[in-house]
């Protein structure tokens, strides 16, 4: 899929000015996106709605 943006070329001059990654950064971000986002510690479950009728929140 190719993307047209007009910010594209700024973004391609950019990158070409930026140091290549050594062997252990490459396997950094190989581990990273494998690893996927992290998950939320902290959420809204306590405003949130009760899940059935039951529930109270405290």
């Amino acid at each position: 899929m190719i993307f047209c943006s007009p910010y594209a070329r700024v973004l391609d001059a950019l990158c070409a000015e930026l140091p290549d990654l050594s062997e252990a950064e490459r396997a950094a971000v190989a581990d990273l996106a494998l690893a996927g986002p992290p998950a939320e510690d902290v959420g809204l479950a306590p405003f949130g709605p009760p899940l059935n009728e039951l529930e109270v929140r405290p």
